[in-house]
């Protein structure tokens, strides 16, 4: 079995997470929330940006992925992806 990979960071990315925690520190929680799920989700935003039609494995994935965390926001966006997907073919 693999042992996992150690992540290394450098200065810079130290920085720019501090950076960023001292950004969202002072919001309210809600606000807070939403920019971290975005951060969070950004690879499936970027697939709907995209223009590319989602195909069934990065369905399932990214339904898998939201059931698991009981993201309905992310459930109700693979639908829309799902609807526009339709609409460009």
């Amino acid at each position: 079995m693999d042992k996992p990979e150690k992540k290394i960071f450098s200065i810079e990315e130290l920085r720019c997470g501090l950076d960023m925690f001292n950004c969202l520190k002072d919001l309210p929680k809600a606000q807070r929330n939403v920019v971290l799920w975005i951060l969070y989700r950004h690879d499936f935003l970027d697939l709907i940006n995209s223009g590319k039609v989602m195909t069934a494995e990065e369905e399932q994935t990214w339904s898998q992925k939201a059931e698991l965390d009981r993201d309905y926001m992310l459930m109700a966006l693979i639908l829309y992806k799902k609807t526009k997907d339709v609409e460009r073919t």
